[in-house]
């Protein structure tokens, strides 16, 4: 076990020699590491937010003393009360596992749900739908499709924006019905939000968080804490003083999202998050909507819309694919292709598709034609992906990307 008091001198002296973010980064770890209570873990988080945001080397200065203090305090604390300690990462390991063994029961918990959904558009002779999905706590749906296949017309029905012409809308966990009507506003208070095309924010970024917080109850010393906390959970500290239009497009999605999660909503409905992020911010953001998902004291039910397949397919629990407004597939990721007749392939390289053709004709091939980006290849379900991988090398064949989307939903895309 990591010793609290080589830890803490480490720390004092890495801090010494060079307070930078990084030192104030492990001052929150090791709060982590050797904190009893929660107060403290929290001053640590606050310090580090602080510190980020200090305008002078004289509030530096300050904070620097106070992490010194913070760091005494929680050695002392610690070594103080060893026995209640060790009793207290026992007692925060028995109550995860309760939460545990209680989130097996959270998938049941449906929080929307819908049958035979459906919405048209007469002037543009569009009809979503019918559409029959439930979305549970704890559990990300993703939602693909072509542009203008109707996925925001989804999302604005299940907020209200929109009303449908035919089927049900059922809130079974909200109690939010009034009449045999759903009462939006009251419904309102457990769903958030984040549309494809973000509003300018007006005022401070941070005013902004602590806002949307405290019209959702979050009041006083609680709502400070909440907006510190998804902050720094998504790594906005040194964008926080900035305001709305000194943004790029990926930070103003993170803050957008931020805004919706500083509340805890039971469900988050979000149209292309991923849009303006780059591959790195995507990736963090994605783990981000997968752990708050699972959170194990606040879980939500997440429906998203991407064209990033790949990685919405990664993240998701079930898929839910939309062509000219008709469900083509919903189920569980995991099962997409399962009832699949043939096996279907992406390739680039730089031959002709006769070429190609022709250096595969050994190969069962059903089908190859490019669809501008990629070749795509469709073989019966006996010949699989290293069959089709061996032939290429056999052949000589230089290609920059080969992937097996055979149980991807991207092979819908790509029927002719």
């Amino acid at each position: 076990m990591e010793n609290v008091e080589h830890s803490a001198k480490q720390l004092v002296a890495d801090l010494k020699g060079q307070a930078q973010v990084d030192n104030f980064n492990q001052v929150v770890q090791f709060a982590k590491n050797f904190a009893i209570t929660n107060a403290l873990k929290h001053k640590a988080l606050v310090l580090n937010l602080n510190f980020k945001k200090a305008p002078s080397e004289e509030k530096r200065s300050a904070l620097l003393a106070q992490a010194f203090e913070l760091i005494a305090e929680i050695e002392k604390d610690h070594n103080d009360n060893a026995d209640s300690a060790l009793a207290h990462r026992q007692k925060r390991a028995q109550e995860a596992l309760a939460a545990h063994i209680q989130q097996v029961k959270i998938p049941d918990e449906i929080v929307f749900s819908t049958s035979g959904l459906t919405k048209t558009y007469k002037n543009s002779n569009f009809t979503l739908g019918p559409i029959d999905i439930n979305l549970r706590l704890g559990q990300i749906t993703g939602v693909v499709g072509e542009n203008g296949n109707g996925k925001t017309t989804l999302f604005r029905l299940i907020i209200g924006e929109l009303g449908n012409d035919e089927g049900s809308i059922d809130f079974p966990n909200f109690d939010v019905m009034n009449n045999g009507k759903i009462n939006w506003p009251k419904a309102m208070k457990h769903i958030a939000y984040v549309p494809q095309e973000l509003p300018k924010w007006y005022g401070s970024l941070e005013d902004n968080l602590k806002f949307s917080a405290a019209m959702h109850g979050i009041k006083g010393k609680d709502n400070q804490e909440e907006v510190d906390y998804i902050v720094t959970r998504l790594g906005l500290e040194e964008h926080i003083n900035k305001s709305w239009s000194q943004l790029s497009g990926g930070f103003k999605a993170r803050f957008s999202l931020a805004k919706a999660l500083v509340w805890k909503p039971r469900l988050l409905v979000i149209d292309e998050p991923l849009a303006n992020l780059d591959f790195k911010a995507q990736q963090v953001v994605l783990k981000d909507l997968r752990n708050l998902a699972n959170s194990l004291r606040f879980p939500m039910s997440i429906i998203i819309s991407s064209q990033h397949l790949h990685e919405v397919e990664a993240v998701s629990d079930d898929i839910l694919f939309l062509n000219k407004g008709e469900v083509t597939y919903y189920g569980k990721t995991k099962d997409l292709g399962e009832a699949r007749q043939q096996n279907t392939f992406e390739l680039d390289c730089a031959i002709d598709a006769k070429s190609l053709k022709d250096k595969l004709s050994n190969l069962q091939i059903l089908d190859i034609h490019h669809n501008g980006v990629s070749y795509v290849i469709t073989t019966p379900l006996d010949v699989d992906y290293k069959t089709v991988l061996k032939a290429l090398m056999d052949q000589g064949i230089d290609f920059d990307y080969f992937r097996n989307i055979s149980q991807s939903v991207k092979r819908l895309f790509d029927k002719k």
